[in-house]
């Protein structure tokens, strides 16, 4: 049985653990074009170890730094998730 103490620190390094993973994207470009190939480069901290693209509907990648291709102009979000077994993280990305 865990003693309070005990329970508090494991909470607490659990948080601190969770807290050091923070997703980041940079790209190459963020204008989209007829059949615009982007860059997107994950620039998270805290030691990532999974990582899930979605490009804004129109597909998904498991990749670091993947590319994709738009085939209209037009807005598109684009969703980051990064795990490392002990916390996840996303972040969001508008492009146009």
């Amino acid at each position: 049985m865990k003693t309070p103490l005990t329970l508090l620190l494991s909470v607490c390094l659990w948080f601190s653990l969770k807290a050091q993973l923070q997703c980041g994207i940079s790209v190459n470009d963020s204008t989209v074009c007829l059949g615009t190939n982007i860059s997107f480069i994950d620039v998270s901290t805290g030691g990532a170890t999974s990582y899930y693209w979605e490009f804004g509907g129109l597909g998904t990648s498991l990749a670091t730094n993947p590319s994709f291709t738009f085939n209209q102009p037009g807005l598109y979000s684009i969703k980051h998730t990064i795990s490392n077994g002990t916390g996840i993280d996303s972040c969001y990305l508008n492009i146009c």
